[in-house]
């Protein structure tokens, strides 16, 4: 049974938004809803939590930021993700429509209590997402239009707009990655099925409440409807398409069609035709789960099993920083896990940056490496032309030394545990240097599980950029921190205020940041698992609460990364990158 408090009302549109609060004698939208089931189980109260995610889309010199709204069941996690699509705005001649950002309560807390997690995101120029809404309109804007290579434009935009939101679900925590379901209503639904079945390999499953692009009010929807539907046909796994009678939009003969379509061309699936419930309307048969929880029901316990991937994840291969030095060295932190030795390249480059158009390189780069009683065990200075360490650059894929250069470099072989190595001029010049580690490939084990610079924000301002790359094997969950607030403990001076970290991947794809580490715009459960991970994760000290370190807590494919830290000129900056399995804590069903 739902109960949902206070009194519902349903705004005059299409598709209808979500349950929504009265007030008065207008509907009031609020980003945070929240709906209760009452079942054998007991009372399941449930809210969602909106947030604004880089996509790496852009439109004109802008990236575009896409709303999530995001509904977590209580526990632990990981959880299994449903990824929820909006549909469309009734005709499309309201532009006020399109602000409003749509999620459903209900399906939130139906999901939750099962244990899935449900991600609803709003594509382009919807609610709160950037960017222009521009899924199949007239050329006038007066509308959806009934011309068919203009509404298709509209669909293939909104499959890129959900590339974009899997891409970035794929580097979150608190989702399996594995054993997804892709669900929507009305264009959503469509949507689903033609992105499961143009992207073989994401979703386990598929779930399509009353999906069509183009209304039956069109002459020809079968050009759009039909077409799109046999495109999803490729997809190997379940679907489940709901339908309702008397629905004003797509007509059950149409529908039917559009399924025999969808089986004609490979795909595998059942057809549920349900009651249209005391509305009448069986358009919005999503909103009344007794005529459809006992088939869902069914479909979800018979989804592919969503196995752990075997074999183990990669962990941290090497890290490098381009900063400048003078009064104060550049320091590389490492932390090598483990019970066996491990062999690392450590490299000071001066020289070698100016065929890269750097022209104050340092002339004599030098490094010294220390444990973690603070005493000195080993010195680096030129590398002279050595075959190893030339042979041992290729085998890291290291950029070559030009022979004969002053830049430094050394194999070293270290032993479980903490290290730091300090990289200046040796003469004490002030100029740029890049400071590289590598961990040999020839290794087996833990390896590097902690790589960390510390640097001064350069007076010209910015930030410090620092790469690391992740090894290969199943997706790692890493934890990167800059620290500004927190170094006022161990008395560095001009510790950054608030410091904001930024994540891109190796092409330059800007996949997550933050500024203010337990901010309350972060999402709860990825917050309770940062302030654990924070204090817990390979050693790390803990953050203050409420200080304006950075944080970010992401799982990544093997790959390079880089790590953007920003704070005001000449501040000092801790970056850090840990490897960090996430740990269950508490959380709090919301």
């Amino acid at each position: 049974m739902v109960a949902q408090f206070p009194a519902v009302v349903l705004c005059p549109h299409f598709p209808v938004l979500p349950p929504i609060f009265a007030t008065g004698k207008r509907c009031a939208w609020f980003i945070v809803g929240w709906t209760i089931l009452v079942g054998t189980g007991g009372v399941f109260a449930q809210s969602g939590f909106s947030e604004l995610i880089p996509s790496g889309l852009r439109e004109g010199d802008s990236e575009v930021d896409l709303e999530l709204v995001s509904y977590l069941p209580p526990g632990n996690g990981p959880f299994p993700l449903v990824v929820f699509n909006h549909g469309s705005t009734g005709t499309g001649s309201d532009p006020a429509e399109f602000t409003r950002t749509w999620h459903s309560p209900l399906l939130g807390a139906f999901f939750n209590q099962r244990g899935w997690a449900v991600v609803f995101p709003q594509r382009r120029g919807r609610g709160r997402s950037g960017g222009l809404y521009d899924e199949g309109f007239a050329a006038d804007r007066s509308g959806y239009t009934c011309e068919p290579g203009r509404s298709l434009m509209g669909m293939e935009r909104a499959l890129t707009d959900l590339d974009a939101v899997v891409r970035h679900l794929r580097i979150r925590p608190e989702f399996r990655q594995d054993g997804w379901l892709i669900a929507g209503q009305s264009r959503g639904g469509i949507l689903s099925v033609v992105y499961a079945g143009t992207r073989p390999g994401v979703f386990a499953g598929v779930v399509n409440f009353v999906g069509g692009w183009m209304s039956d009010g069109c002459a020809n929807p079968s050009a759009i409807n039909t077409v799109s539907f046999a495109r999803g046909g490729a997809f190997p796994g379940p679907t489940l398409w709901i339908y309702g009678e008397a629905d004003p939009f797509y007509r059950l003969e149409h529908s039917r069609a559009n399924f025999d379509a969808f089986r004609g061309a490979g795909g595998k699936g059942e057809f549920l035709v349900v009651g249209p419930g005391p509305q009448g309307n069986g358009h919005f048969v999503y909103q009344l789960p007794g005529l459809w929880d006992a088939e869902l029901d069914r479909f979800l316990a018979g989804l592919p099993g969503a196995a752990a991937s075997a074999g183990s994840t990669g962990g941290l291969g090497n890290v490098s920083v381009r900063g400048h030095v003078g009064s104060a060295p550049l320091i590389l932190g490492a932390t090598v896990g483990g019970a066996e030795p491990r062999e690392l390249i450590l490299r000071a480059i001066g020289p070698g940056l100016k065929p890269f158009g750097v022209t104050d390189a340092v002339a004599t780069p030098l490094g010294r490496l220390y444990g973690s009683d603070g005493k000195q065990l080993a010195e680096m200075g030129p590398w002279g032309n050595d075959p190893l360490l030339e042979t041992a650059f290729q085998a890291v894929g290291a950029f070559p030394l030009t022979p004969g250069s002053a830049d430094a470099a050394r194999i070293l072989e270290l032993l479980p545990g903490g290290y730091t190595v300090h990289l200046a001029d040796t003469v004490g010049a002030s100029g740029t240097l890049l400071g590289e580690l590598y961990e040999r490939p020839e290794g087996s084990g833990q390896g590097l599980i902690n790589l960390s610079v510390r640097t001064a924000i350069e007076s010209g301002g910015g930030a410090v950029i620092v790469g690391f790359v992740v090894r290969e094997g199943n997706p790692a969950p890493v934890l990167i921190r800059v620290a500004g607030p927190a170094l006022g403990q161990f008395g560095v001076a001009d510790a950054a205020a608030r410091p904001r970290v930024v994540l891109y991947d190796g092409n330059g794809r800007r996949l997550a940041e933050n500024a203010g580490w337990d901010d309350s715009t972060m999402v709860p459960l990825e917050g309770v698992r940062l302030r654990a991970e924070a204090g817990m994760a390979r050693g790390a000290f803990p953050f203050a609460s409420g200080s304006g370190d950075a944080a970010l807590l992401v799982n990544l494919e093997p790959g390079a990364y880089t790590v953007h830290a920003q704070a005001a000129p000449e501040e000092v900056v801790l970056v850090e990158v840990y490897s960090a399995p996430v740990k269950p804590v508490p959380s709090t069903a919301r």
